[in-house]
């Protein structure tokens, strides 16, 4: 039997580049999580919650 009442999807992403001159490139984490609660016909809760984290390492400017 099905639990109707709470449904949940959680995702867990990692995203790298790395860039065309050395030492350079970009690192990203991603958290989402979408919840959703219904004990009964007229009630009905969501959450939503979502993260990320990113780490870029650039060249500076030649002036």
């Amino acid at each position: 039997m099905e639990d109707r009442t709470f449904n949940y999807k959680t995702n867990l992403n990692y995203f790298s580049q790395d860039g065309i001159i050395q030492n350079t490139g970009f690192k990203r984490y991603t958290l989402s999580m979408n919840a959703q609660y219904q004990p009964s016909e007229s009630f009905r809760a969501l959450i939503n919650l979502q993260g990320h984290w990113g780490n870029g390492r650039r060249v500076a400017a030649l002036t």
